[in-house]
């Protein structure tokens, strides 16, 4: 499952999505927890050529855009900040200002809350 997963996370970059399905293809991905990793890394190195894919559908890149903020780590933030600020995208500079912010807070608060969600859900699972 994890191979076909990753195999998927390819597909966006060809034309086996339809163009409308691609955004919600994307996020997807982009949520998902085997697939984000490789999906991201290759969403920015193909990033020239499916922005050219999307440039009659602005609203279809937005959505893409928007999907980053599925991703997770501190670490993948920062890519983020400085994949946007190196590929500026005047269209969606809104979607890039407000994904970076929602996930900033995101990652902020997982920082904070994750080592006591974290042991709540141990106990719980040894109570079972």
């Amino acid at each position: 499952h994890f191979h076909r997963t990753c195999k998927d996370a390819l597909i966006p970059f060809g034309d086996e999505v339809p163009l409308q399905d691609l955004a919600a293809f994307a996020g997807s991905l982009l949520g998902n927890r085997a697939a984000s990793g490789l999906f991201w890394k290759e969403l920015r190195a193909r990033w020239v050529p499916l922005q050219g894919r999307l440039a009659d559908a602005p609203l279809m890149l937005r959505r893409v855009i928007e999907g980053v903020g599925a991703l997770t780590t501190r670490e993948e933030l920062e890519q983020a900040r400085a994949f946007f600020a190196a590929h500026q995208v005047p269209a969606a500079r809104q979607a890039i200002s407000q994904t970076l912010e929602r996930l900033g807070q995101d990652v902020d608060l997982w920082e904070r809350i994750g080592p006591a969600v974290g042991a709540w859900l141990r106990a719980v699972a040894e109570k079972r």
